[in-house]
């Protein structure tokens, strides 16, 4: 039998197997209860920490999410700490998913476990162009060159394959580097597509597969700064 959880008014939630302990309850949508320490909550976010300060410490604090079990374990292992799974963005359904997460963190002001789904997130021969720039506006904004140069060489890849695909190259008659788009990604980095091409203008009659290596190395340089 399923251990389980009830609130003060004798709501009675199954308890999540692998977060049963704790000073702090989390409530999902779907009515599963994760208890944690509430250290682990003022540690990573000032939201929790300005939420917790009226709570009573006699009494045990209760929080309803809006969000499904699968995403709260995420969150919680990943804020307590602990190993999680790689995220794979090969679909619409799990890039939505891996949106949801980064949702989540930004709601709650938690940089550092936002990098920590950044850095799970795995892009392969399934990851399509719908789900790239997305991915990559995220990127800019918590600065992740790791991300962004993955999701710049995903792009070079179906370019180079002449399939259906967006490019990150400002010169490239797919580029995103245009209109509203532009206004949604980090401004220095803008400059950094762009004096990456400047950089490599010799070579606009070449684009091969060492010339978006290059792209792509430029780019992370100048980014850095």
């Amino acid at each position: 039998m399923s251990a389980t959880f009830k609130d003060k008014a004798g709501n009675e939630y199954k308890l999540h197997q692998k977060f049963v302990d704790g000073n702090f309850t989390i409530i999902s949508y779907d009515k599963v209860a994760f208890k944690l320490d509430d250290f682990y909550l003022k540690a990573h976010s000032p939201v929790f920490r300005s939420m917790l300060v009226t709570c009573d410490d006699k009494q045990e604090a209760v929080l309803h999410l809006e969000y499904y079990a699968t995403f709260i374990a995420y969150f919680v292992t990943a804020l307590k700490g602990l190993a999680i799974a790689t995220l794979h963005c090969g679909n619409e359904r799990e890039a939505d998913a891996v949106f949801t997460l980064l949702k989540i963190c930004s709601t709650y002001e938690t940089p550092i476990i936002c990098r920590v789904v950044l850095q799970s997130i795995r892009l392969d021969s399934k990851t399509s162009s719908k789900q790239l720039f997305p991915l990559f506006v995220v990127a800019s904004q918590f600065n992740d060159l790791n991300l962004a140069r993955r999701v710049i060489e995903r792009c070079h890849y179906l370019e180079l394959h002449r399939e259906n695909g967006i490019s990150l190259h400002p010169d490239s008659k797919r580029t995103r580097m245009k209109g509203s788009d532009i206004e949604k990604i980090n401004s220095r980095w803008i400059w950094a597509l762009y004096e990456a091409s400047r950089l490599l203008e010799d070579r606009w009659d070449n684009w091969d597969e060492e010339y978006f290596m290059l792209f792509s190395g430029h780019f992370v340089a100048l980014a850095e700064g």
